[in-house]
């Protein structure tokens, strides 16, 4: 989430940006960092003795540091209509990234921006969360004047599964745009992102690569918690410049030394395609749901799985579990391994919709909502039923 700034810390930030720009073309560490001085005594004169945070200055200045230390010449991208900011429209001050691609489809090329799903409000209360038409925000090179697009989300994938989401624009806004084409790790160990953060544009030339699966790519992440606020929805590139990922979080998690290690995550830029699908085809688009290496289910992109269960060839239940968020992959694994008498596997999903008045994407009531139940051979590798299944607890 990106929080406004103050017309006092806009200034700094550009300043910060030119230094970043001016490193880039620098042969040596000793013109960055007198750049950075220079930069440093101009963000203290301009600071206003009331309203400065010592707190987010040194933040301010340990970023320039880092990124001007890991600038590689001609590396640093610029702001430009690749990336985008997402406003919300009730309080624009509660902004969002975006990226935009370009995608082939029936053979012609169109153009479309995603943004990290949870982006978006689920509650049509709640004032700090994008709705299903918003504004998008772009800059472009050399015209300090924003273009403000008119945005739509046009197809999501749940929060709960990979958490991205399709917005189209208005014909003339996308003139603007400068889209991503899409592209493959391939042999890369390092990527980069690009976005915006709370501090504004943001480029991260070092991301090193630390699992991929099926659906998501994981890499380290530098910056802290205050410094990648705002982050997600961001483009993850490989090093031909090309789309290959959306950031769409950072965790800490315990590393194999036993200390917490900054863990970020991307959806895979490969999923964008059933995004583009669906939106032709009136949300019906289906994809693969892997639940284990191997092991798919074949869901609409807008459902998520809420319950499963595992059978054996009698079908006697040996374990059920209720999915309070993602569906825990490596649980799943273990559990495999538990039960080896396990043939069936039992999945129950719901799907998420848009009220309305199309102002909060809504996950399904697990009680008042009807919901969908697939029986998966284990063995054999493919889903044998599927059941729709009325609400739990019905209106009489």
């Amino acid at each position: 989430m990106l929080l406004a700034l103050t017309a006092q810390a806009n200034s700094p930030v550009k300043l910060g940006k030119a230094v970043i720009k001016a490193a880039s073309k620098s042969s040596g560490s000793r013109e960055a960092s007198a750049l950075l001085s220079q930069i440093q005594k101009q963000i203290s004169a301009q600071a206003n003795p009331v309203q400065k945070n010592e707190g987010a200055q040194t933040a301010l200045n340990n970023a320039l540091n880092r990124r001007i230390q890991q600038a590689q010449p001609r590396s640093v991208p610029q702001k430009d209509g690749h990336i985008f900011i997402a406003s919300a429209d009730i309080d624009p001050d509660f902004r969002f990234s975006g990226t935009v691609f370009q995608i082939a489809y029936n053979g012609k090329k169109e153009v479309y921006g995603v943004i990290a799903t949870h982006a978006i409000t689920s509650d049509p209360n709640d004032p700090f969360g994008l709705m299903r038409r918003f504004k998008a925000t772009v800059y472009l090179p050399g015209d300090q004047t924003p273009h403000v697009l008119t945005a739509e989300v046009v197809a999501s994938f749940p929060v709960r599964t990979l958490d991205i989401s399709l917005v189209k624009f208005n014909a003339e806004g996308e003139k603007l745009l400068t889209p991503y084409r899409l592209g493959h790790i391939g042999k890369d160990k390092v990527l980069q992102s690009v976005g915006y953060t709370h501090w504004g544009f943001s480029f991260i030339p070092q991301r090193r690569i630390i699992k991929r699966t099926p659906y998501t790519i994981y890499t380290s992440m530098p910056l802290s918690h205050t410094e990648r606020a705002g982050m997600c929805g961001s483009a993850l590139l490989n090093s031909k410049a090309q789309l290959v990922g959306i950031h769409t979080g950072t965790t800490e998690t315990p590393s194999i030394t036993r200390t917490k290690q900054t863990v970020s995550f991307a959806a895979s830029a490969a999923y964008l395609k059933y995004l583009v699908a669906a939106y032709h085809q009136g949300g019906n688009m289906q994809f693969p749901f892997y639940v284990a290496p191997h092991h798919f289910i074949t869901l609409n992109i807008n459902e998520y799985p809420t319950f499963f269960r595992l059978l054996d060839g009698n079908g006697k239940v040996l374990k059920g579990e209720a999915v309070s968020f993602h569906f825990p992959h490596k649980h799943f694994k273990t559990l495999l391994k538990q039960y080896p008498q396990a043939k069936f596997l039992q999945l129950n999903t719901q799907q998420i919709h848009w009220n309305e008045t199309g102002t909060a994407l809504e996950p399904a009531d697990p009680f008042q909502d009807e919901y969908t139940t697939y029986l998966y051979d284990l063995e054999h590798r493919q889903v044998v039923s599927t059941t729709r299944n009325p609400p739990v607890f019905q209106d009489k």
